[in-house]
């Protein structure tokens, strides 16, 4: 279903819904000095009155400035037709540009705001006379908010980067806190509609969920085989200006695609800065999923596991190889946005290993303080797939042990006050300061089995 106004916000026929008009833009030129129109420049305005970026209008009236009224009028009731064509209505919620609004009111006046907000992007293309003495004004408007064009930008480099055969999933921006926001849901919209027809190629696949929520999010990629997702946040440190980040992700491993990196800052209209203010659903595994995503050298540290497939209740060994003397700091991170801090830990206090040797854990230390890497599903799912995130750094990353990790590894605490994301500001902070980082990432599915003795949690 379509939500359709029984009339537009723009000018339209006398006797149809009553006159409503635009406000005037600023003044422009009288008639004085005009040139004569030509054919060359009607064949130039039907040439390109279609446009997938800009709408053209044309107007005829007696002075400049009616005329120009009327051009504009005339682009955005093109405009308007585009924005009702991206609006549904599904159950109860009415989704405009991506936002779902509770009520038909408040989604006509999310539309009236975005028609208006195209105004301004606004410019006259051609002004001439006709033979009877009247002003013709052509005018050019971007069908486009500065944001939009910004994120049309940014996906024509996501799709550059996916591979032939990529199956992708679009998850809104999260704010700094990790929430996803209805300025989000507005851009995850625009890079789905922009992926969705030109973009993608007939070997790759866009899967757009008309719901769901951040628990469910890596159950739904293996359910529906999404290889690749697209991630990103937005900040506000100014407080007026929002800066963008959006990259591809691989979902098996969560590793950011390095060449898929787009970021842009643009300054808020009053109504995209109450969109940020409106916060959604916490994505707790945000911060698990930039542990993972951590970029570095990946030649500097070599990874391997015992085995990938694994059932509930078996061991799992890790094996790591430095190509430079490091600190090393080991993760396993699961499927809920926990994590446990393998190395450094009670076992393994000396966390700066020598180059060239193949390391293995558990080791004789662990296996002295009766540790064992098992299989674990979390109680109640089927199947879980965890990754082990392995960094080595040149200088240390300063972790007070006694939060990060405790005798029987217990998880560490998720969310953008978590453990994690201290994590990741630390990373940060040495990335900043030029310290080497190398980085290696495996990923391993462990199936949950009926047997009540395999010495996992079953609740």
């Amino acid at each position: 279903m379509r939500l359709v106004a029984s009339c537009g916000f723009l000018l339209v026929a006398a006797g149809a819904c009553g006159s409503a008009s635009l406000p005037s833009s600023s003044p422009v030129p009288s008639a004085a000095g005009i040139p004569v129109c030509s054919l060359a420049d009607d064949q130039s305005f039907r040439r390109n009155s279609q446009d997938d970026d800009w709408a053209f209008g044309a107007g005829e009236a007696a002075t400049t400035q009616a005329a120009y009224d009327m051009a504009i009028d005339e682009a955005m009731r093109s405009i308007e037709v585009k924005i009702r064509s991206e609006t549904s209505v599904a159950g109860n919620e009415t989704v405009v540009a991506g936002v779902s609004t509770q009520s038909s009111t408040k989604a006509e006046h999310e539309v009236h705001v975005l028609v208006e907000q195209r105004r301004a992007g606004c410019s006259r293309e051609n002004t001439c006379q006709t033979a009877g003495g009247q002003v013709r004004v052509r005018s050019r408007c971007s069908r486009y908010s500065v944001m939009e064009q910004n994120l049309r930008k940014a996906s024509e480099k996501l799709a550059a980067t996916l591979p032939a055969q990529a199956t992708i999933m679009v998850l809104p921006p999260t704010d700094d806190g990790d929430h996803f926001t209805h300025l989000g849901y507005e851009a995850q919209g625009v890079l789905q509609r922009r992926l969705q027809r030109p973009l993608l190629a007939p070997t790759q696949k866009l899967v757009v969920l008309p719901q769901w929520t951040p628990a469910d999010s890596l159950r739904l990629w293996r359910q529906h085989g999404v290889t690749h997702f697209v991630s990103g946040s937005t900040s506000s440190p100014s407080g007026r200006n929002v800066e963008f980040r959006l990259y591809l992700q691989d979902a098996a491993t969560e590793e950011v695609l390095p060449q898929s990196l787009s970021q842009f800052e643009i300054a808020l209209e009053p109504h995209e800065r109450d969109k940020l203010e409106r916060k959604g659903d916490l994505f707790p595994q945000k911060a698990a999923m930039n542990l993972v995503g951590t970029a570095g050298n990946k030649g500097g540290v070599e990874l391997r596991l015992s085995a990938t497939q694994l059932r509930e209740g078996e061991n799992v060994e890790i094996s790591l190889r430095l190509a430079e003397p490091a600190y090393v700091y080991l993760f396993d991170i699961y499927e809920n946005g926990k994590a446990s801090l393998l190395i450094p830990g009670p076992a393994t206090p000396n966390n700066h290993l020598d180059a060239g040797r193949w390391y293995t854990f558990p080791d004789d230390n662990w296996r002295k303080e009766g540790y064992v890497l098992k299989a674990c599903p979390i109680p109640g799912d089927k199947i879980n797939r965890e990754r082990i995130k392995v960094l080595a750094t040149s200088k240390p990353l300063d972790l007070p042990l006694d939060r990060y990790t405790l005798r029987d590894l217990a998880d560490m605490r998720e969310g953008p006050k978590g453990q994690i994301a201290e994590i990741n500001q630390r990373i940060d902070e040495l990335q900043r300061v030029g310290a080497g980082i190398a980085t290696a990432v495996a990923a391993y599915d462990i199936t949950a089995v009926a047997d009540p003795h395999t010495g996992c949690p079953k609740q």
